[in-house]
């Protein structure tokens, strides 16, 4: 944080109402009181911009990186000053105005650059976190000017053309492991890879919720660790989250499909 945008957003905002208590504020804010309250709030600005920064595909953030939307948060936040009434709390009206701009640039970036397929799968399952199905795909629809009934029919095939097929392979003329894609299965693999997906979903369902979600968006939506990690509440290190993942979650399910499958 700057230290002189930090003063001037203190001073601008000096009289506001602001709607959170200092008892809700972390011990580790320090200040005047008024000055936690700006600090709480830079914090959760540049939380909900990082937040934002996740759900778009790896491709799209060289149009719009971390750092961008930051800046673009931030810029929507000094912006509140001079449109607030005083007729709300501060903080409240900040989180409005900055969560909508952010929600306009997210869906100009998506109809300027309308994701392939795999990219809606892949938005889908980051809406489908905090919402139902039907509400996910309405919002897709929303961003990417897709109707309802496309965007079903891209999740439907994407969902039955991933599962698993990273276990299935083959090998060409030179002795290369290469993908045997879904289209090319011959009737006894497709019987094989469905038999597998029964085991798999068995297995799953010994687990907690949490850790199902952790293993479906990491082993079947290919998000990246550091993705995960990011998303995820845990008050560890990176690397302790990755052998956690791996003794609690991945370990278990591996084995439970082994011992079914013999």
């Amino acid at each position: 944080m700057q230290e002189d945008l930090f003063r001037y957003f203190c001073e601008t905002t000096a009289g506001f109402v602001f709607s959170t208590r200092q008892e809700d504020i972390p011990a580790y804010i320090t200040g005047t009181p008024h000055e936690r309250e700006v600090k709480a709030l830079f914090t959760e600005v540049r939380g909900m911009a990082v937040k934002k920064s996740l759900q778009l595909p790896e491709n799209f953030c060289a149009g719009c990186d971390r750092d961008d939307w930051i800046q673009l948060a931030m810029i929507a936040m000094f912006g509140c000053c001079e449109k607030y009434d005083r007729k709300r709390p501060f903080d409240n009206y900040v989180r409005f105005m900055v969560s909508r701009k952010m929600a306009d640039h997210y869906r100009s970036l998506m109809r300027k650059n309308p994701p392939v397929d795999q990219e809606i799968l892949y938005i889908y399952n980051e809406l489908k976190k905090n919402s139902s199905d039907q509400a996910a795909l309405e919002a897709l629809a929303e961003d990417t000017g897709k109707s309802v009934e496309q965007l079903r029919d891209i999740v439907v095939a994407g969902v039955g053309a991933r599962t698993f097929t990273s276990e299935l392979t083959t090998h060409d003329a030179l002795g290369k492991s290469v993908e045997i894609q879904a289209n090319s299965l011959t009737p006894e693999q497709e019987a094989a890879r469905q038999e597998m997906r029964k085991i798999l979903e068995l297995c799953l369902a010994q687990l907690p919720e949490r850790a199902q979600m952790l293993f479906r968006q990491h082993e079947l939506e290919e998000v990246s660790f550091q993705n995960l990690f990011a998303m995820t509440i845990f008050s560890k290190s990176f690397a302790t989250f990755k052998r956690w993942y791996k003794n609690e979650i991945y370990d278990p399910v591996r084995d439970c499909v082994l011992n079914q499958a013999e």
